[in-house]
């Protein structure tokens, strides 16, 4: 009976530290998954960590800016000059009506060379106007001879008109139309005739007092009296 009894409380202390030890390993069981003890420990022997820091998203980064770098040079500048403009306000030596007196024009004669033309016979007559008109009457015949000796003339029959500015001493005369004819003689005997314009647009100098106006055209020039 006595030996009964002692293993019997032997049995129970031995059952109350199994349970004891059971306790304890669940409470293990229970820390280790609250804290990540159980996990496995994946960095090698040896190797450090590296921290990166996240990137700054405030605003733009700031531009890095090298000391010896010189500025940019600002940007060029041009100055443009206007151009000077005729004005339409002629002299008033100029404004009113003239008659050709005298007229010199160089004339082309193929195989021939330049042949000096003169004024033979007939009349010119030019008028300017202030409002920047100016008008031409046309019905003379100039004559020259030629270094072999051929005679040759030109006769110019017809009108004109055109817009004219002034502009540091020369007359700019545009928009012009003309009618009539330039027949070309060659000793007596017509060799040639121009229709198409016998008045065309162009730049003449010129000087003129109260009482004469001359003009140095392209080819040739002329003088007038005031009428």
């Amino acid at each position: 009976m006595g030996s009964s009894n002692r293993r019997n409380a032997l049995v129970a202390v031995a059952t109350a530290l199994l349970m004891g030890i059971g306790l304890v390993a669940d409470v293990l069981g229970i820390r280790s998954a609250l804290t990540g003890d159980d996990k496995p420990d994946t960095t090698p022997t040896g190797a450090t960590t590296t921290v990166i820091a996240a990137p700054k998203t405030e605003g733009a980064l700031d531009p890095v800016v090298d000391p010896d770098e010189e500025e940019p040079d600002p940007p060029a500048t041009t100055t443009t000059r206007p151009e000077p403009k005729p004005t339409t306000k002629a002299p008033s030596c100029l404004v009113g009506t003239w008659r050709l007196t005298a007229r010199t024009l160089d004339e082309q004669v193929e195989g021939v060379g330049t042949v000096r033309l003169t004024l033979l016979q007939g009349y010119e007559s030019r008028q300017f106007r202030s409002d920047g008109s100016t008008e031409v009457q046309l019905g003379s015949v100039l004559q020259g001879r030629a270094a072999n000796g051929e005679v040759f003339a030109r006769a110019t029959n017809g009108s004109a008109t055109a817009r004219y500015t002034v502009r540091s001493g020369s007359i700019v005369e545009t928009d012009t139309r003309s009618t009539g004819s330039i027949d070309l003689y060659r000793n007596g005997v017509l060799v040639n005739r121009y229709t198409a314009a016998i008045w065309v647009d162009g730049t003449s100098d010129y000087t003129c007092s109260s009482t004469t106006l001359s003009v140095q055209e392209s080819n040739g020039t002329a003088r007038y009296t005031r009428q």
